[in-house]
Parts: structure tokens; C-alpha cells; sequence
């Protein structure tokens, strides 16, 4: 056999060309984690739980506090401060656990922490400690399992009345860590497992008759391999408010938001160093292999107030969630009595076409939480699947059906708008009368769906109100034509309409609607071609633009999706 050898070259350097744009993606891993770990015998130390009923921090942190300040020499002659404590199989109830610089803490599979009360559990915040004063940055540590496959637990069910909450880690002015190889058990308490806030840096900033606190984000940290259950659709596993070079991988939740990055909030940006914002942002947030599952979505998005820089998201999956992916546009709160007025701060946004989601595949279900200012985005045919009861503990959520792959208003126009790319998305069970990506506020909504309890709760903004939608009318039926369908409890009806070819690229033929008045919607709802007493004879699309449409005919209140291809 003979072998075309410039073929084969070319193959080749193809695939590598290939294989280094993609490695390029992402960072390599020292990035984000580049620990120094002190191995000296005099640097190890292993402790037990106590009877699992007290309070075991003061004994977890005296032993974390002597490995930060004590300094022992390794086999090399090297001398260092810090090392690793060990906690060996049981329960361990902990509040208010300070993380110090160097110190990993090693857990065992066996290994449960449970919140002594509400409050932070875990902190890592630097302060001042021992003969390091002045040096505020907590760095060059880790809180983790052994493994992938021998992860710790932290068990917060039934663990606190109800109201309290309980971040399992608080991260602010910390540097170079890693958290990892957990199992997280939740009942819909407050707050997630991890949360990054803007700690304190040493200094001030601002005129001489404005001096502020200086702020510090998180920086350069790897969080993998956490998966829990359990969470208040108003969080999840992750909530990020700064934070700059950070690498999530390996990260799902049941139910809430897996990763939320919403700048800006409470304790966020909006309270701390107004003069100086340069580091205390979101800038450089990666996430691959993020899952969530019965809860809102795997990745929400939101910049609040002040310019943030890039998240790139990938390998992205959701199944009976509201959305996979929830991204929104900058705003600020003004004249809230629970918020600091923000009316001086910039409108947020992510910065455009460097912000990316890719990889997305999304699957319908009857039972996700979803919030009630989404509801009117759920076709009326399934609205009657909905819970009229909020769910216990997040008043402003109800268990219904899914209600698109992506909710996308980020994008629509005006102050905090900005453009993330959207690429690979993979959407299974949904009905034909819900758009892909939701891109407008009021053209992709369903109204007037008066025969289900559910619009006593549901909400439209009167500005939204009467808004046309070329899927209304078909909202009602059971019908799907897509090969991947939600049917429910409604049987399939017979019918013979169809649009062939599709995808299609000048010319299509619509089969047993001879003489029906037909429509040809874009996704945002605008009328883009019109047909009158249609003619047996094939539609000239030419002048389409590649993407998606929705064709409506008439007769039968059934409306198509049409992809066009050029």
C-alpha cells in the first residue's frame, strides 16, 4: 500500500496545531496553584475528633497555629515555617476555623465537619499572626481530601434552625490555595459551600479627607471535585463576588446555581475601598466540568455594578435545572433599605468576546426551581405542572418545569450590556415553542395563560405586558416536532405538517398546508417573511440570514423551528 506521506504531514500538523490552541485555552495549572508543602516529621501532625458533640475548633486551630508560626528543618537543611495537620476519620463541629499561610489541612474519607451553630465555618482571610506583622495575606495553603476518589464530607442538614446559614469556607485576602474533594450535604440553608468576598489589605486609599480600608480579592487558587446536595436556589456550591485568577473544575450541585459570579453585593465591592478598584473584581475565572442538577443553573452570571474582566466556562451540564446557563446584564440598587446605595458606582459588565460559555448541554425536566420573575417564560401548556407553593426557605422560587437552555439578557442593549460567546449548545426535551436562548425581556415571554394557578403568582413587569410573541397562540399545544420531546401526560396528535429540507439554505416546501396563511419569525420575535394562501410550489429563503427561525402556520396554530444554513 503506498502512503501519501504529505497527507499524512498535513494531518498531522493539523491535529497538533489543534491540540496547542486548545492547550492554550487554559492556563497551566501552576497558575492558579503552586504550593510549597513542608514535609519535616516535626512538620506533621494528625489529631482525632472529640466526642462529636462539642466544639473541636480551638483544638484544630491551636494545631494549625503552631505549624504557621513554628519553623522546623526538613531532610535537605531546609528550614520553613508551616506543614500538614491531618484529621483523622470522624465528626468534627467547627465555626470560626482561621486558615493559616503554609498550613495544608489533609481530611480522610472518613472525615465529617458539621457547623458548630451558623456562621463561617472555614476562614481564610489574612490578618495579622505571630511575628508576620503587617503581612495580611493568608498564602501557600489548602483545605482538601486525599483524592478524587477519597473525599471528606461536610454535612450541614438538619445542623441549624431555620433561618441560620453557614458558608463552609469564607476566602478574602488569600493567595496560591486549593479546596477540594468534598461531598457537601445541604437542606436549602443560607449561603453556599464556598464564597469569595474582599477581604482587607494592609494601607488605605483614597484624598486625605476620604481615607478608606484598601481591599484585596481572592487570588490564584484551584477549587476541584466538590459535589453536593441539597441547595437553596438562592445559592450553591460557589458564589463569587472577586476574585482573580481562579479554577474551577470537577463542580456540581443539586439544585441552586453550581458557580454564581455576582459582583457587588452586601459584603462585596460595594462596601469596600470605592477609591481603588483595580484588583477588587472578577478577572480570569475558569471553569471546566461544571454540573448542576433539579436546581437553577450550572453557571449564573451577573456583573452588578463596576467593569469586571473575563470568565471563561466550558464542558457545561444541567438537567431538570431552570437554565444551564444565566447570564445578566450590570445594574445597581438604589433606595433599598437592605443595601448600600450604589447610585455612584458604575453599572457592571463582563468584558465582551473574551467572556465565554462552551460546551453546554441541557436536559428538560418537570421539577426544577425556578424564581417567579422567569416564570412568564414557561409555555402555558406546561404551566400546570407548576408548584403554587414557594419552596420552604426561598420565597421567591417555586418547583416547576425547566424553562429554556439559556436565558441570555445580557446582551439586549443598553447600560450593562455586554457579549459573551456562546458555543456548542445541546438541548434534549424541549418543546418547539421555547427559544434556545432567551435574548429579550418581553418577546420571548408567554402571557395571558389565565386557565392555571399558577398565574396568580406568576409575575410580568407592566412595561412587558402585551408584548407580541409568535409562539403564544401554539402555547396551548402538546405538539412538539423536534426529533427529542416533552410531552408530559398529553398524547401526541397526528400530524402530517412538515418543512423539508431542514436545515435548509434557499428553498424549503411546506407538505399538507397548501392554502394556509404562513409566518417567519427570527428569534426575537420580529416578523421576517409572510405568506398568503400558501402555494404547493417551494418558498424562496435565499434571502435569509444563517440562523434560526420559528414558521407559523396559521391554519393550525402549529409553529416550526427552521434552521437556515448558508
Amino acid at each position: 500500500m503506498k502512503i501519501n506521506k504529505k497527507k499524512y504531514k498535513l494531518l498531522f500538523i493539523v491535529v497538533f496545531i489543534g491540540i496547542i490552541v486548545n492547550a492554550q485555552d487554559l492556563p497551566p495549572i501552576s497558575t492558579f496553584y503552586t504550593p510549597t508543602i513542608h514535609t519535616a516529621a516535626a512538620a506533621q501532625i494528625t489529631i482525632g475528633p472529640s466526642s462529636g458533640t462539642g466544639n473541636d475548633t480551638n483544638r484544630i486551630q491551636a494545631e494549625i497555629n503552631r505549624l504557621a508560626v513554628n519553623r522546623t528543618t526538613d531532610s535537605n537543611g531546609i528550614t520553613r515555617k508551616g506543614g500538614v495537620l491531618t484529621l483523622n476519620n470522624g465528626t468534627y463541629r467547627i465555626r470560626g476555623l482561621v486558615l493559616r499561610s503554609n498550613v495544608h489541612v489533609r481530611c480522610k474519607s472518613g472525615v465529617v465537619i458539621e457547623p458548630f451553630g451558623p456562621g463561617d465555618m472555614i476562614i481564610a482571610n489574612g490578618t495579622d499572626i505571630g511575628n508576620c506583622t503587617g503581612c495580611r495575606t493568608t498564602q501557600n495553603f489548602s483545605f482538601t481530601g486525599f483524592s478524587n476518589n477519597s473525599r471528606f464530607t461536610i454535612n450541614i442538614a438538619n445542623r441549624l434552625n431555620p433561618g441560620d446559614g453557614s458558608r463552609s469556607f469564607r476566602i478574602g485576602n488569600a493567595r496560591n490555595f486549593k479546596i477540594g474533594n468534598i461531598n457537601v450535604i445541604d437542606d436549602t440553608t443560607k449561603f453556599p459551600t464556598i464564597e469569595f468576598l474582599p477581604g482587607q489589605a494592609q494601607g488605605t486609599v483614597g484624598p486625605s479627607n476620604n481615607r478608606q480600608q484598601k481591599a484585596a480579592a481572592p487570588t490564584k487558587g484551584l477549587i476541584e471535585n466538590i459535589t453536593g446536595t441539597g441547595y437553596n436556589p438562592g445559592w450553591g456550591v460557589i458564589q463569587i463576588q472577586v476574585g482573580n485568577n481562579i479554577y474551577f473544575r470537577n463542580i456540581e450541585g443539586s439544585g441552586g446555581a453550581t458557580i454564581r459570579m455576582e459582583s457587588g453585593l452586601g459584603e462585596g465591592l460595594s462596601t469596600l475601598n470605592t477609591e481603588n478598584r483595580t484588583i477588587t473584581k472578577l478577572d480570569a475565572i475558569w471553569g471546566r466540568f461544571i454540573r448542576v442538577k433539579n436546581g437553577r443553573c450550572a453557571v449564573f452570571a451577573s456583573p452588578h455594578t463596576h467593569i469586571q474582566g473575563f470568565f471563561d466556562m466550558r464542558n457545561i451540564t444541567a438537567t431538570n435545572s431552570e437554565f444551564a446557563v444565566f447570564l445578566a446584564k450590570g445594574f445597581r440598587t438604589i433606595g433599598s433599605p437592605n443595601r448600600p446605595d450604589e447610585s455612584n458606582f458604575p453599572i457592571g459588565t463582563f468584558q465582551s468576546n473574551r467572556s465565554t460559555v462552551r460546551n453546554i448541554t441541557t436536559t428538560f425536566g418537570n421539577t426544577a426551581q425556578t424564581r417567579k420573575q422567569e416564570l412568564r417564560y414557561m409555555p402555558c401548556a406546561i404551566r400546570n405542572r407548576a408548584n403554587t407553593t414557594p419552596i420552604p426557605g426561598a420565597g421567591n422560587f417555586f418547583i416547576a418545569p425547566s424553562i429554556a437552555p439559556i436565558y441570555n439578557i445580557a446582551n439586549s442593549g443598553g447600560s450593562g450590556s455586554y457579549n459573551v460567546k456562546i458555543i456548542g449548545l445541546t438541548a434534549n426535551n424541549y418543546r418547539n415553542d421555547v427559544v434556545d436562548i432567551i435574548t429579550d425581556p418581553g418577546a420571548n415571554d408567554f402571557e395571558n395563560c389565565s386557565f392555571t394557578p399558577i398565574e396568580n403568582v406568576l409575575f410580568v413587569p407592566n412595561a412587558l405586558k402585551n408584548t407580541p410573541n409568535p409562539l403564544q397562540n401554539n402555547s396551548n399545544k402538546s405538539v412538539l416536532k423536534t426529533k427529542n420531546q416533552d410531552l408530559g401526560n398529553n398524547e401526541l396528535e397526528s400530524i402530517e405538517i412538515k418543512i423539508i429540507p431542514n436545515p435548509a439554505t434557499n428553498f424549503i416546501k411546506i407538505t399538507n398546508a397548501v392554502g394556509s396563511n404562513v409566518s417567519i419569525y427570527d428569534t426575537n420575535g420580529k416578523l421576517i417573511k409572510q405568506l398568503f394562501s400558501l402555494k404547493p410550489s417551494p418558498i424562496d429563503i435565499s434571502n435569509l440570514n444563517a440562523g434560526l427561525y420559528f414558521v407559523k402556520i396559521h391554519a393550525s396554530s402549529d409553529v416550526f423551528k427552521l434552521c437556515v444554513k448558508k
